[in-house]
């Protein structure tokens, strides 16, 4: 819980650009376009599949192995197979 509290106050300094302690609109979407401008990364002003499964593998990187086996035809609840 001390690492989820440290990373929520990094994140309102970074975003509260009045340091007024909160995160208003304009703040939050001035934040967002800073985050889109960094997944647009062929600057088409679009963010497609790609550049967004990029952004979230940096986030939250997993073992290719690990993600193939959430998929739906390897659950064996999912299947009622067994394997």
């Amino acid at each position: 819980m001390a690492a989820l509290a440290a990373d929520s106050s990094s994140a309102l300094k970074a975003l509260d650009t009045d340091n007024d302690g909160t995160i208003d609109l304009k703040e939050a979407e001035a934040g967002a376009a800073k985050v889109f401008k960094s997944m647009d990364t062929d600057n088409e002003a679009t963010v497609d599949a790609k550049e967004l499964g990029n952004r979230l593998d940096a986030l939250m990187p997993q073992p290719k192995a690990q993600l193939q086996s959430l998929r739906v035809e390897n659950c064996n609840e999912c299947t009622g197979r067994e394997r």
